[in-house]
């Protein structure tokens, strides 16, 4: 597989979060899910790795059926 073929999952998780938050600031989306006020600014731009558990917190908190999803 060539390198533009490579599947990148931070960059799909860095894109699913901006489609996750829309029009709301990447402030608001840390405040609303009760981290520091720059945690989403670091997964979206990739400084920090999305855990597993901070991912259901997200689905959890914006009402995101992911547990039905992943079980």
């Amino acid at each position: 597989m060539g390198k533009e073929e490579q599947f990148d999952g931070q960059r799909l998780v860095r894109h699913v979060l901006c489609e996750i938050r829309g029009e709301v600031t990447q402030k608001e989306m840390s405040t609303r899910l009760g981290y520091r006020f720059n945690q989403w600014h670091k997964w979206e731009s990739g400084q920090k790795v999305l855990m597993w558990a901070d991912l259901m917190r997200i689905a959890d908190t914006m009402g995101l059926p992911l547990t039905d999803a992943v079980c």
